[in-house]
């Protein structure tokens, strides 16, 4: 059974990496990346961070990111 988006996500950000929009739909196919990032903080309690980022075109993205506990 293939894993939902959020698992594939949360997964990713957990492992330390960071993703955009662009990233998302390459990753996992997700092409409604802000409202799974809504649903996981809401719901799952998941907490994702973000931060703005401006694109070499000038456009501003969200660049989310989890912030891990070093051991």
């Amino acid at each position: 059974m293939k894993e939902s988006q959020e698992k594939q996500i949360e997964k990713w950000l957990r492992a330390g990496n960071t993703l955009t929009f662009l990233e998302a739909v390459s990753l996992c196919g997700c092409g409604h990346l802000a409202s799974r990032i809504s649903h996981m903080r809401l719901h799952l309690g998941i907490d994702i961070k973000d931060r703005p980022e401006k694109t070499p075109t000038g456009k501003w993205i969200k660049r989310y990111y989890m912030e891990l506990n070093a051991a």
